[in-house]
């Protein structure tokens, strides 16, 4: 997968966020749960936000900032769902999200993997949940299970979420309370064909979500065969 299509995909969340900013948020949750809509604003079309992101290879211990814009539009009404689009002008795919009562989800396109193979059962075109605001502090959920074969390899890619419970967290911005934490495990297993040599790649990503506001910071580290690779981390500077 091209690097600027993996760190606008997995930068997606961080961007569901607007100008509000309240350090005094109260704590929006109800009977002991969280409910997705707690922690979005309440409008996003129209958002743009610049981001940085500050990325740490491991290998060679050089690190890199980035800093890019992106733009929310929406929301559009598809197969009963009402979509937003997060595009940029510096990657030319789009993602779309809806946010449906206890659950962000995104909608799954190719782009989103880094080799797609001659498997016609494909998950493009659906939803899938990636937040569930509803479970209980260190349960973890499925998100997507996909097998798919090229001429070389046999790929299985299997992703899950888990809610890790709230903290405060330090931003550029400042500080925010009561952020829901939640933890997306990325893994891929490359099989070839030939040989049957097994590479797994994988990507752990850590969000911070605070109340009426939306994510305001992100972790992610990328893995092969168990050794870090590098780590980014994510934070709106301005909107």
């Amino acid at each position: 997968m091209k690097k600027n299509i993996i760190l606008f995909i997995l930068s997606l969340i961080l961007l569901f966020s607007n100008c509000i900013f309240d350090e005094d948020s109260n704590d929006d949750r109800k009977d002991g749960q969280s409910y997705a809509e707690n922690y979005l604003p309440s409008s996003l079309d129209g958002s743009v936000y610049k981001i940085q992101s500050v990325k740490f290879d491991n290998l060679s211990s050089v690190g890199d900032t980035l800093i890019f814009t992106a733009s929310i539009s929406g929301p559009v009404m598809m197969d009963g769902h009402e979509y937003y689009t997060i595009s940029s002008p510096d990657v030319s795919e789009t993602l779309k999200f809806c946010v449906e009562t206890n659950n962000i989800y995104l909608l799954v396109e190719g782009n989103m993997f880094p080799v797609v193979g001659s498997n016609p059962d494909t998950p493009f075109g659906y939803n899938s949940k990636f937040f569930d605001f509803s479970v209980s502090q260190g349960n973890k959920y499925d998100i997507l299970d996909w097998g798919t074969t090229t001429d070389e390899l046999y790929i299985l890619y299997h992703f899950t979420g888990e809610f890790l419970g709230y903290e405060t967290v330090e931003t550029q911005l400042g500080e925010f309370k009561d952020c829901a934490k939640f933890q997306i495990q990325y893994n891929n297993t490359f099989t070839s064909n030939e040989g049957g040599l097994v590479t797994n790649y994988s990507r752990t990503e850590t969000y911070w979500f605070a109340p009426n506001t939306g994510p305001v910071k992100r972790v992610g580290e990328n893995f092969n065969n168990g050794n870090l690779l590098d780590t980014t981390t994510e934070e709106w500077i301005d909107f």
